[in-house]
């Protein structure tokens, strides 16, 4: 049957599904095989292989290079999908080749004489070379007011020499709270030091001994902290080297669930949002992103209240 190139187009999947489930859906819907897709992309000049479309629709790898989104572009005509369905699935980028934690430069990341190195020192900043982290899950929860009031940080680290014993972490905060408290459950509280002018805490953790290169030491604390100003829109973590993976959980109260919710991704501190992709609530009013592997960059979610 000839296809209606002004046909109605909609996503056979929910807003919050990820590329390959998307593309996944879309092939069964329309009754095509991979080989027959292969055929028309082929017919229209565009090469991509076989096994790579077998990896896309797997979750194995994802579309990057210039050609291979010139050929999602093409996918979304093939499948009679809404333009730009499938690339608004895409998820960050993935470092490339053999796992590599090398460290960005501070300026690079964050800018000259940023909020980052004042914060933390120069000492601290440059300490932080010492210490790479690999995995980070953080768990945030937003009251009924719509204010954010604890984060919680569990993330394992490797020593890249001997002899370190401690790591400090930044957290930046939509508004300056009254108070701050660290609950520790694994790691020691060697300091914490809170700046209201610059709405940043420190927390700085000791291993409790020194580690041997290449070891690794795991902490897990909270943050928690009395509320006020405006409502939370968002939290983000910037990493300034490549992790394994990254799962940032955020917890909103039954009675104020936001309307919609996004994952969100940005090359650098100052640089716009990009790769934008809705996230769905799950029954107990939560919502959450996992980057695996996790590129240098800034990773966050936001969401929208009702008005």
């Amino acid at each position: 049957m000839a296809e209606h190139p002004h046909a109605n187009r909609r996503s056979p999947v929910p807003r919050d599904a990820s590329f390959p489930e998307t593309f996944r859906e879309a092939v069964v819907r329309r009754g095509l095989s991979l080989e027959r897709i292969h055929e028309r992309l082929r017919e229209q000049g565009i090469r991509i292989s076989l096994a790579s479309l077998g990896h896309w629709q797997s979750g194995r790898s994802q579309p990057e290079r210039r050609s291979s989104l010139l050929a999602v572009d093409a996918l979304e005509e093939i499948l009679l999908l809404p333009s730009g369905d499938l690339r608004s699935r895409l998820g960050p980028h993935r470092p490339r080749g053999r796992f590599s934690p090398k460290l960005v430069g501070v300026e690079q990341f964050y800018g000259e004489d940023s909020l980052f190195e004042r914060a933390l020192g120069r000492e601290d900043a440059a300490h932080s070379e010492h210490i790479t982290r690999q995995f980070v899950h953080e768990s945030v929860r937003v009251n009924r007011d719509r204010r954010m009031y604890c984060q919680s940080v569990y993330q394992v680290a490797r020593a890249n020499r001997d002899g370190v014993t401690r790591l400090s972490d930044l957290h930046c905060l939509d508004e300056a709270p009254a108070s701050v408290d660290i609950v520790m459950h694994s790691g020691v509280l060697r300091g914490l030091d809170f700046q209201p002018a610059w709405k940043t805490v420190v927390v700085d953790v000791s291993f409790g001994r020194r580690l041997r290169k290449n070891e690794t030491a795991a902490v897990h604390y909270d943050v928690i902290f009395d509320p006020k100003g405006e409502a939370a829109v968002c939290h983000e973590r910037r990493t300034r080297v490549n992790l394994r993976g990254y799962l940032l959980h955020v917890y909103f109260d039954a009675e104020a669930a936001p309307l919609t919710c996004h994952s969100y991704f940005r090359e650098k501190a100052d640089a716009t949002k990009s790769r934008a992709r809705p996230l769905m609530l799950d029954p107990s009013h939560s919502a959450h992103t996992l980057v695996m592997p996790c590129p240098v960059g800034v990773h966050g979610m936001s969401w929208q209240w009702p008005d």
